[in-house]
């Protein structure tokens, strides 16, 4: 789906569960290479012996935004990917506002240390470029998945909508076990 131009106001009231996956998938893509991105430009600028100059605020916004996105939302996303065939789970749901409500904060957070908390900003440094290219793709990053929020309210309603014969494979296995210590135990008493 498009995304709106205005972060975060994306309307998935209209979106179907498959065009929900499609954006999920984006998702992924986009967090996983920005993410990697960011922490590449974080190694060049301490192989420069830059980013310890760099106000420690933004630094850890930074840091932040690589281990809490590049891994735990990452790691959620993936999962619910994974789930989705055998139907949306309220965990889904919550999950991904938890992913929309942090990157809401986040961008607040960027806007604030970049323009209040950050002193002089060096543009004729080419390392500063760098800084300057971690507070853009970091800060963009955060307004894209603003959106989680509105998706993860449209797959609310998918809650319980998966018809039983795709959700098989989550009882199956316990199913068959116990049915298997059903025999047993019935075997156990004939003999």
């Amino acid at each position: 789906m498009t995304q709106s131009l205005f972060a975060g106001s994306t309307n998935y009231t209209s979106q179907t569960l498959a065009h929900m996956v499609k954006d999920l998938k984006n998702f992924i893509t986009f967090v996983d290479d920005t993410t990697k991105s960011i922490a590449e430009n974080v190694q060049r600028l301490e192989t420069a012996n830059y980013w310890a100059t760099v106000p420690q605020d933004f630094r850890m916004l930074i840091e932040y935004t690589i281990n809490w996105f590049g891994k735990t939302a990452l790691s959620d996303m993936r999962q619910i990917l994974r789930d989705l065939p055998a139907g949306v789970r309220e965990n889904h749901v919550r999950r991904l506002q938890a992913i929309g409500k942090q990157a809401i904060q986040l961008n607040r957070d960027y806007g604030k240390v970049w323009h209040q908390d950050y002193g002089h900003k060096d543009y004729d440094s080419p390392e500063f470029r760098v800084v300057e290219t971690l507070y853009k793709d970091g800060r963009g990053m955060m307004t894209t998945l603003m959106d989680m929020d509105n998706l993860a309210v449209r797959l609310e309603d998918f809650i319980d909508a998966t018809p039983w014969y795709k959700r098989w494979w989550i009882i199956g296995p316990w199913l068959l076990g116990v049915i298997g210590g059903i025999i047993a135990i019935v075997q156990l008493f004939l003999s």
